[in-house]
């Protein structure tokens, strides 16, 4: 044994004696290449591996917990079954390029966590810091991703939950339940399995939502053509949902929904003070609330049901020259009422004011047109006007020219009278 061995063994031997133990000091925390073992990899998970420096491990598993320092990178490679199942934090650069990952990651900071395709990925990820990045590309994954601040982009297939409160590009497909608290998601080219909730922020789906969508806060748009929600899209009151170009299967709306032109809606249920505005197409019907709002240019099948009725009681047998005061009241959505009255020689109308001229039957009618959206509606009263007292037929004068026809021909009559009384009275001419 050379004297360079024999000094440890001696103080080994001399703290044997003495009563003490010797413990091996492990580093509360060390590079990657200090911290690694026979594999190639770090698995104690006692103590946290630091990386500050380009590192990668080619083999074996990273089981223990590791940090990843702002300006430090760590590559994983290797075959299936093997990978990384510990503790991390990733200030820096995580890249999972093969293997599985199943640890639980916080990425801060300007941290980036990649897990390439080809890898299976269990683990939870959390993303909290400002310009903090998570990529899955084509993998598959099943631990849940909550996204507290910075991005998630997929590219894989997410089979639990995803919460946001920042930024999510899916690409994808998520199986599990996405609750967007905050920020913006946008399924630009994915798919989503399972119920979509939205607390705030917005969610924009160009493509395809195989469930339920529920709007409790902030706003949903469904804004392609071949986009679609196969489930029941519900907007809670102060919330806002727009479809078009874009199907929705159906409609329950509290808050906000507009079906904009090229926009296919299945039934609709407007409740509450809800805003309807359909300028595209609702194929199952509205059932509108009645105080709400539902307007647009667009079609309804079947057409929503206006209705119009008369509030004001129609006179019996009016005289000529009096009038009636005509009062409506129509369902609160749909076309204006409109009145009209015929025949004209029995009746004319003046604002909602009828006023009878002529012996005869007056038909007061109050119309609500049809539109794409509204079924038409109308009613009708039919008036008897007159006969004035003791009989006969009566009407108002048309013109000043016919009541002073009138007077000289009373004036005529009473002349002639008076002629002929005054002729019987002169005696007759003897001759």
């Amino acid at each position: 044994m050379s004297p360079r061995h024999t000094l440890p063994v001696a103080l080994a031997a001399l703290a044997l004696a003495l009563g003490f133990a010797v413990v091996p000091a492990l580093p509360a925390s060390a590079d990657v290449a200090q911290c690694t073992d026979l594999g190639g990899a770090w698995d104690d998970p006692t103590t946290t591996c630091t990386v500050s420096t380009a590192q990668s491990v080619a083999g074996g598993d990273l089981t223990g917990n590791l940090v990843i320092a702002a300006g430090g990178s760590l590559t994983k490679t290797g075959a299936t079954g093997n990978g990384v199942s510990g503790t991390i934090t990733v200030a820096g650069t995580l890249t999972i390029s093969a293997g599985d990952y199943g640890g639980s990651t916080t990425i801060v900071g300007a941290g980036t966590l990649d897990v390439q395709s080809g890898t299976n990925y269990s683990g939870s990820v959390t993303v909290n810091g400002p310009t903090a990045q998570f990529t899955l590309g084509f993998a598959g994954a099943s631990g849940p991703v909550v996204v507290t601040d910075g991005t998630f982009t997929n590219g894989g297939t997410v089979s639990t939950t995803v919460t946001n409160a920042d930024t999510v590009v899916n690409n994808g497909s998520v199986g599990g339940a996405v609750v967007n608290n905050s920020g913006t998601f946008t399924n630009t080219l994915g798919t989503l399995n399972s119920a979509l909730t939205i607390n705030g922020g917005s969610v924009v789906n160009p493509a395809n939502i195989l469930a339920p969508v529920t709007v409790n806060a902030g706003s949903f748009s469904n804004t392609a053509a071949f986009a679609q929600v196969t489930g029941l899209l519900t907007v809670a009151a102060g919330a806002t949902a727009t479809n078009g170009p874009g199907t929705v299967a159906s409609v329950s709306n509290a808050g906000t929904f507009t079906n904009n032109a090229g926009g296919t809606s299945g039934a609709v249920t407007n409740t509450g003070a809800g805003s309807l505005v359909n300028d595209g197409t609702i194929t199952g019907g509205v059932t509108h609330s009645s105080t709400g709002t539902f307007t647009g240019t667009g079609t309804t099948t079947p057409a929503y049901p206006q209705t119009v009725a008369f509030t004001s009681t129609a006179p019996v047998a009016p005289a000529v020259a009096s009038t009636y005061a005509v009062t409506l009241s129509s369902s609160a959505v749909g076309t204006t009422p409109t009145l009209t009255v015929a025949p004209v020689g029995v009746c004319t109308l003046t604002g909602s004011t009828v006023t009878f001229v002529a012996n005869g039957t007056c038909t007061v009618t109050a119309e609500r047109s049809a539109t794409g959206n509204f079924a038409a509606a109308s009613v009708s009263q039919a008036i008897a006007v007159g006969p004035v007292a003791g009989g006969g037929s009566a009407r108002l004068p048309a013109t000043g020219v016919e009541t002073g026809s009138a007077l000289l021909l009373g004036f005529g009559v009473l002349a002639l009278g008076g002629a002929f009384l005054l002729m019987r009275r002169l005696p007759a001419v003897r001759s």
